[in-house]
């Protein structure tokens, strides 16, 4: 594989759902990414990868800027979790944890 270029970005983030529903994770690149005000690239990224995801992606992002805000990055490799459901006028979010990378899902 080769590296990217200097300046861009490659978020690592991850779409899944577990048992405790449906969410988009960030690793420390994508927090680092958020905090720095490039956050809207990853917008774009997710929408190249999933087109109906960018609207539930452009949420994510702005949930996860407040929170990187409200409380600095996850600890060590720690990933933010953005736990979301679909509701009635769009996405609703329901938690904002940090997760591990060794948890399943996560990585």
């Amino acid at each position: 594989m080769v590296p990217p270029a200097p300046g861009t970005i490659s978020p690592y983030l991850a779409v899944g759902s577990d048992g405790e529903g449906t969410y988009i994770s960030f690793n420390n690149a994508d927090q680092r990414a958020i905090k720095n005000g490039t956050a809207y690239a990853l917008v774009a990224a997710i929408g190249v990868l999933s087109p109906p995801m960018r609207i539930v992606a452009g949420f994510a992002v702005t949930i996860a800027n407040e929170y990187v805000a409200g409380n600095g990055f996850c600890p060590g490799n720690d990933e933010l979790w953005v736990y979301f459901t679909d509701g009635p006028t769009g996405p609703a979010y329901s938690q904002v944890i940090c997760r591990p990378v060794s948890h399943p899902g996560g990585g």
